[in-house]
């Protein structure tokens, strides 16, 4: 079955998410965190895309992002999924790895409300899944604590200095489990190989994407944001208390072995559109429909020899097929 067509737009936001097959390599331990940083940083060095919220969970990582350009893009967390591909063969001294299931997914966030609850269920999900009780116990690498620390503009940024390690000198890990003076030394020893690269984070900066700047009206928005944190974690504890189970808690997480078995119990959903409003989630849809039937158009033109100007945000397809494969009209072809 042919891939639907992928369609992004500067200036706009977007919700990226990918996950790994099997197995919860992202351990909640200090060189894993140190590791992640630095090749977020490093892959973020050339300003691909505006960062605004983030989470790490053990087998997938969450993304709040606003589009600069298109194929920056995609090479940002195509970057960061090769990177880490390369840092997890290290870490278990292994030449074949294909850890990812699926593609990225990577919808479009169409309007303010659906933003504001996307960015909730981003730090709600430890407590979805049963790991702390509040985003602030959570010890894996996430954007929590800038978010809830920066002024209330949408040009508030937050700085980092994280350190990148090659894969090349990432070591192989001696034991599945880290316990906290070899993570210690662990991450000295990383920290020693690796270059220092700077994570930009803007949480407030996609308020700008919807006409909001007000410093008021942020620190508004913000507040939504999290009461409905709040709210949902309340959720997340009403449920375990009527199924009388607890959570894991930050002491154990960060005691779980790197790599720990785990299969996910469903794929995500490929969805490609997050939106509040009926109406405008449907107009949206017929607009990328109207759109891939042009591509269509344009692809067949492109095989039969005339300069095609491909629509911005859409990806020239490959062009390994001949014309005589395909079964198509003149009546089809752009004029």
């Amino acid at each position: 079955m042919s891939r639907k067509r992928r369609y992004l737009q500067s200036n706009c936001v977007y919700s990226i998410s990918f996950r790994v097959r099997k197995g919860l390599p992202f351990a909640a331990t200090l060189y894993m965190n140190t590791l992640l940083g630095g090749i977020m940083a490093r892959t973020q060095r050339d300003f691909k895309v505006t960062i605004c919220h983030f989470l790490w969970m053990g087998n997938h990582a969450h993304f709040l992002l606003i589009c600069k350009d298109a194929e920056a893009f995609t090479n940002f967390y195509g970057e960061i999924k090769k990177k880490l591909t390369d840092t997890l063969k290290s870490l278990l001294d292994t030449d074949h790895l294909t850890p990812w299931d699926g593609d990225t997914v990577v919808p479009r966030v169409l309007d303010r409300a659906a933003t504001i609850r996307q960015i909730a269920y981003i730090y709600a999900n430890p407590a979805r899944a049963n790991l702390t009780a509040a985003i602030e116990e959570y010890p894996l690498l996430n954007s929590y604590k800038d978010f809830r620390t920066v002024p209330s503009t949408v040009s508030a940024a937050v700085d980092h200095t994280e350190c990148w390690v090659p894969a090349a000198n990432v070591p192989k890990l001696v034991s599945r489990v880290t316990k906290h003076q070899r993570d210690v030394e662990l991450t000295a020893l990383l920290k020693k190989s690796g270059f220092n690269h700077t994570l930009t984070l803007n949480p407030n900066a996609w308020m700008e994407c919807f006409g909001i700047t007000e410093p008021e009206e942020v620190a508004e928005v913000n507040k939504e944001i999290f009461d409905l944190i709040r709210e949902m974690e309340s959720e997340y504890a009403e449920t375990r208390r009527k199924e009388k189970k607890g959570v894991l808690g930050a002491k154990n997480l960060r005691l779980q072995p790197f790599m720990q078995d785990h299969t996910p119990a469903r794929s995500e959903r490929k969805i490609f559109v997050i939106s509040s409003i009926k109406d405008l989630r449907i107009s949206f849809i017929e607009e990328v429909k109207d759109l891939c039937e042009y591509c269509r158009e344009c692809f067949i033109r492109s095989l039969r020899g005339y300069f095609v100007e491909w629509p911005p945000g859409m990806f020239r397809p490959s062009f390994r097929h001949v014309a005589s494969d395909l079964d198509f009209c003149d009546e089809c072809v752009v004029q």
